[in-house]
């Protein structure tokens, strides 16, 4: 019937239409029973520790929060920006679990210890690789200013939070023994004394914007050199997307690398 005045309804169609939300959501709680005894050889008390259990304190604190909630707080504190006091107020409204912003930086702490062997892992799979990007931008150690490094490529990435800003970050994180390429901006970190024998280079968006700022401030043959040079950038970057399809690639490879050369090289 009409929802106004009750009257029958012809001319009858049917809609359909999906809503998508999320379940009422119940906190889980999980006992660990487990034992502890004195060891004679080591001369202290020693405890068993279920996989999951994340903390083993007794007494008034034996009440901590689980490997789940800690590892969502974590996402949300650094990557998502929110502060543990917001946090534990979400954790209330959505969870029903009451827990209080320190708990929660102490589980971020936790969480940290248990990624520690697969963080270290990525940092030795990734000097290993044949290229790396590098770049790093403005952090916050509390009051302190830091650095947010980032290194990777297609196939990992690992980030690093440190208050040095200079070659030392990526000494420590790729090893003075780093064998590929370090492809970079022009931050005078890359271009220290003890990493002049690397093989680098330098992104290409970097340097056509420093070419097309030099076209705009030079005439007569810097413009032709400028010109001449964004040109050979556009067709290397092209070869390389197409490098799957073209069967001569190396060979085009060296011809750019061959015309790059006699580009750059003083005139007699």
């Amino acid at each position: 019937a009409c929802p106004d005045c009750q009257g029958p309804l012809t001319k009858k169609r049917r809609h359909r239409h999906w809503q998508t939300d999320i379940p009422d959501i119940q906190p889980e709680v999980t006992q660990f029973d487990t034992e502890s005894g004195w060891c004679a050889a080591c001369k202290k008390r020693v405890r068993a520790q279920a996989p999951e259990q994340l903390v083993t304190a007794t007494g008034a604190a034996a009440h901590g929060i689980g490997p789940h909630l800690a590892s969502l707080a974590a996402k949300l504190k650094h990557e998502n920006g929110m502060p543990y006091r917001q946090i534990a107020e979400l954790c209330q409204t959505v969870f029903g679990v009451r827990v209080t912003p320190g708990a929660l930086a102490q589980g971020s702490q936790r969480v940290r210890a248990k990624l520690a062997p697969v963080y270290q892992a990525l940092r030795a799979t990734l000097r290993q690789a044949k290229a790396v990007h590098s770049d790093g931008t403005g952090w916050k150690i509390g009051p302190d200013n830091a650095c947010l490094w980032v290194f990777g490529n297609t196939e990992l990435t690992v980030y690093t939070i440190d208050r040095r800003f200079g070659h030392g970050v990526v000494l420590e994180v790729l090893t003075p023994d780093f064998a590929g390429v370090l492809v970079s901006d022009r931050h005078g970190a890359y271009n220290h004394v003890l990493l002049k024998d690397w093989k680098k280079q330098k992104c290409n968006l970097h340097i056509v914007r420093n070419v097309k700022t030099l076209l705009k401030d030079k005439t007569r043959g810097a413009v032709n050199f400028g010109q001449d040079l964004l040109y050979l950038i556009a067709e290397a970057m092209d070869l390389a997307r197409r490098r799957s399809e073209v069967p001569d690639f190396a060979e085009q490879a060296v011809r750019l690398k061959d015309a790059l050369a006699r580009m750059v090289s003083p005139k007699r």
